[in-house]
């Protein structure tokens, strides 16, 4: 009976080692994920502050900003600019680390058949750190993924390897 029961206690246990890897293997697909969509949301935050391909440019007003949070830094102008044909185009531009100003002009760039998706030409957008965060968080994640790399080939760090040559066959 003792026998049995120590069996099934060794087979129901996995060795801490080979759960604790799985687990930080988790983290660092995780890490992985969150730095392609930082590094994709930093190029279309920038894609958002560059010119129309074709576009036409012109100059808008600053009509209204909003804040991301009470305690943030992150602000995004409302821009109302007239098109080609006169009309009055409002649209929301990039999220910015600082006030555009109410009132304030500001550079546009449009398409003259779907001025409603304007950009706003505005050089302190955030997307600067979105993906420096990202470039980051991969270097981390690349990081991380050679050592669980290095554990896997060689074992835990700081185990003890034989120094002893092993026997040509067996």
């Amino acid at each position: 009976m003792a026998l049995v029961t120590a069996s099934r206690e060794g087979a129901a246990k996995s060795p801490p080692s080979t759960w604790r890897l799985a687990l930080f293997a988790v983290i660092v697909l995780l890490a992985y994920i969150g730095a392609a969509l930082l590094l994709s949301a930093g190029l279309h935050t920038r894609s958002l502050g560059l010119p129309v391909a074709g576009g036409v440019r012109t100059s808008g007003v600053v009509v209204n900003e909003s804040v991301s949070h009470e305690k943030s830094y992150a602000y995004r102008p409302v821009i109302e600019f007239v098109d080609i044909r006169g009309q009055r185009i409002e649209f929301a531009g990039a999220w910015r680390s600082s006030r555009a100003g109410v009132g304030n002009p500001v550079s546009v760039s449009y398409n003259p058949s779907h001025p409603a998706d304007a950009h706003d030409l505005a050089a302190n957008s955030t997307w600067l750190f979105q993906f420096g965060a990202g470039l980051v968080s991969l270097f981390v994640a690349l990081g991380c993924t050679r050592l669980i790399w290095q554990v896997r080939r060689h074992g835990p760090i700081g185990a003890q390897v034989p120094t002893e040559p092993a026997a040509p066959f067996g």
